[in-house]
């Protein structure tokens, strides 16, 4: 563990875990372009004051005061292919902060992504698969690549990955 008392706006932070600030709004505000660009899964912690429109993953009240937790996200916005069992989608993703929505494509059917999100490098939405059965994705994001399990209520799990394009 390191604490340092420098210039927040010069200070590297890339080596960071957590990092915690007691700042006010327009401070955050010009910080949080530098805590998206950190490693997904660095913790950020904030004590009464939010970081704007990006909302927090968990929040508590501390001493009367509201304090917040936010996980930086992977950056997945963009086409990847997807594989699902021996079918195969292009998924075209659009990210706000950890929330993501897109849309699913197999041969000329689109299916939208929704109920999505990332917390960090973990994953998780749903569409409809070529079946017209809902899937339920979870699992990681490594870079370009992601992988985890498709679950549906009727049919067995399935093991799903997807690289960028």
């Amino acid at each position: 563990m390191r604490f340092a008392r420098e210039d927040l706006f010069q200070t590297d932070l890339s080596a960071a875990t957590v990092i915690t600030a007691y700042l006010g709004i327009d401070t955050t505000l010009r910080l949080r372009p530098r805590l998206l660009e950190l490693k997904p899964g660095t913790r950020v912690v904030t004590h009464q004051f939010t970081l704007g429109d990006w909302e927090p993953d968990e929040t508590a009240r501390v001493e009367n005061a509201p304090a917040y937790l936010w996980v930086v996200p992977a950056r997945i916005a963009g086409n990847w292919a997807l594989k699902l069992g021996a079918d195969e989608y292009e998924l075209a993703v659009q990210q706000e902060f950890q929330m993501i929505r897109g849309t699913a494509r197999r041969r000329s059917r689109n299916s939208p992504v929704v109920g999505g999100r990332l917390r960090g490098e973990e994953i998780r939405f749903t569409f409809i698969d070529a079946n017209g059965d809902a899937r339920h994705f979870t699992g990681r994001v490594a870079g370009n690549a992601m992988a985890g399990i498709a679950k549906n209520q009727e049919q067995p799990d399935l093991r799903w990955s997807a690289q960028r394009r």
